[in-house]
């Protein structure tokens, strides 16, 4: 049986937005007020995130909490839906129509 850690099942990106935003470690620590190496243990999973944290590196990143569950490079819905003809736009409005009215019964 594997051993439950502290690791958390979620993949947070928090070492891939850090570096999109090009700061070290260290400089986001600082905008933490907290050190290099929590920062370190964050973004190995070493140290479990909790709300305080998300809210923080999210506000420390201007990004929105959310985005730590995302891949920086990753396109958005929002991306992809301006590259999206409109043809597909329909498609995906009638299938996204389609599974919020199952949810609603």
């Amino acid at each position: 049986m594997e051993k439950i850690g502290p690791k958390s099942p979620l993949r947070w990106y928090l070492r891939e937005w850090r570096k999109k935003k090009g700061l070290s470690q260290e400089q986001l620590a600082n905008r933490l007020d907290t050190n290099k190496g929590q920062i370190s243990k964050l973004e190995r999973g070493d140290q479990r995130m909790n709300d305080n944290w998300i809210v923080g590196l999210a506000y420390a990143l201007d990004i929105q909490p959310g985005d730590l569950l995302r891949d920086p490079e990753a396109p958005t819905l929002n991306d992809l839906l301006r590259s999206a003809s409109p043809e597909q736009v329909q498609e995906i409005r009638a299938i996204a129509q389609i599974m919020l009215s199952r949810k609603a019964s």
